[in-house]
């Protein structure tokens, strides 16, 4: 699933970097390693990368900033990113899901884990529009045709605005959708206030059930579908 994968690497840990690339080599992937920010988003234009792996700390540099610039980029907003990080603490994890991060691994990384993440990612990045217009993520279909969202085979009773809201949502999965954005194209002008787009986002967590919790509220910026890998 990983093989033929070019896989771009930040990391000021040579020796981890080389133990990481060299495995991956081994796996069919093309790996392009940096080690500072500058050169990660150079190499990001020219290499075109299908996922990145990101240090949290870069030297003095913050590897966080690296998924703001990836997220609000043209191209690659919806590029697979995996933090690692020797610093794995549960508000760095948070932090990192919030801004756009799909997975977060913690040094010393088991290189099989590692493997099994990005074949997740990659899976779940396959999610694709079918013949009869069906978008897949994980156990939720979506029929585009028929206007009909099912979980795990059961369809789901949501209004007119909460499906227009979550096919949004899923089809631009990774990619933070601003509140000014959200009220503009699916409230009407007289319902464009924040405790009216609060109160469909509450409603329509709730009838995901447990997919609920991967509509991400990305504070002051918006909203995120964000599938969950564990």
């Amino acid at each position: 699933m990983i093989k033929d994968k070019r896989v771009l690497i930040v990391d000021d840990d040579i020796e981890f970097q080389q133990a990481v690339a060299s495995f991956l080599v081994t796996q069919g992937c093309f790996v392009v390693p940096t080690k500072t920010c500058q050169d990660f988003l150079t190499a990001l234009e020219k290499e075109s990368p299908d996922i990145a792996l990101i240090d949290k700390e870069i030297g003095f540099e913050d590897g966080f900033d690296l998924i703001h610039a990836i997220r609000k980029h043209d191209r690659f907003n919806a590029l697979p990113v995996i933090v690692i990080t020797g610093k794995a603490t549960e508000p760095n994890k948070h932090e990192a899901i919030q801004i756009g991060a799909d997975d977060l691994l913690a040094k010393p990384v088991s290189l099989k884990d590692l493997k099994l993440r990005m074949t997740a990612l990659f899976r779940r990045s396959q999610s694709y529009l079918q013949d009869e217009q069906v978008l897949s993520l994980d156990g939720i279909k979506i029929n585009l045709h028929q206007h009909l969202i099912k979980i795990d085979g059961q369809a789901i009773d949501l209004t007119k605005t909460e499906y227009k809201l979550f096919t949004e949502l899923a089809l631009k999965k990774g990619q933070i959708l601003s509140r000014e954005m959200v009220a503009q194209k699916f409230l009407s002008l007289k319902n464009q206030n924040p405790r009216t787009i609060d109160v469909h986002m509450t409603s329509l967590r709730k009838k995901l059930g447990d997919y609920g919790r991967c509509i991400k509220t990305v504070r002051g910026r918006g909203y995120m579908f964000h599938l969950d890998t564990h």
